[in-house]
């Protein structure tokens, strides 16, 4: 049995998004970059993970911060997002262009899980119920609440930490299937 899942991080600019895709990446690819890509699929290399799990595709950017590449959503999944095990896009607070992304992907037969952020959700909670309230297959909440003082290397600690929980519970979902 195949249960593939699409992770759409939702947030503005500033939220974690791009930092937590690239420490996914340095958890379950074996990598550490400082500029992670637009729209490449990675082998999981991670010797904890199921086998099952092969590969991860990353977006790195927010779809609406590479709008101008891609003419609209439809073309963005004909033309520029790949197949994999696991996926990871990006959005902003936009609820139409993420009530399609989430049509576009059960399209393809992924489940999808909308991440959301602690800092997202308290500068901006109307925005975030109401995208809550879209056809996801599962939310996640990040606790990445913005806490003043904390430096930049710090921050990162942090989002490291809560990638490392949220890996782990992809590593206990694919042991289980």
């Amino acid at each position: 049995m195949v249960s593939n899942w699409v992770f759409i991080l939702v947030g503005n600019n500033a939220t974690g998004k791009t930092t937590f895709q690239k420490m996914v990446a340095k958890h379950l690819c074996g990598f550490e970059i400082k500029r992670l890509d637009t729209n490449l699929v990675y082998p999981v290399v991670n010797p904890s993970v199921p086998e099952k799990l092969k590969s991860i595709f990353f977006i790195s950017r927010s779809y609406q911060e590479k709008a101008n590449v891609y003419s609209s959503i439809e073309d963005y999944f004909n033309n520029h997002f790949k197949k994999a095990d696991i996926c990871f896009l990006s959005s902003h607070l936009i609820e139409d262009d993420i009530r399609q992304m989430i049509n576009e992907c059960h399209k393809l037969f992924y489940n999808v899980g909308g991440v959301f952020w602690r800092n997202s959700c308290e500068q901006n909670p109307e925005i975030n119920r109401k995208i809550s309230m879209l056809n996801w297959d599962e939310r996640f909440v990040i606790d990445n609440q913005y806490l003043p003082g904390k430096d930049k290397e710090e921050y990162e600690k942090i989002i490291d930490s809560l990638t490392k929980e949220f890996v782990q519970m992809l590593v206990n979902r694919c042991m289980g299937m």
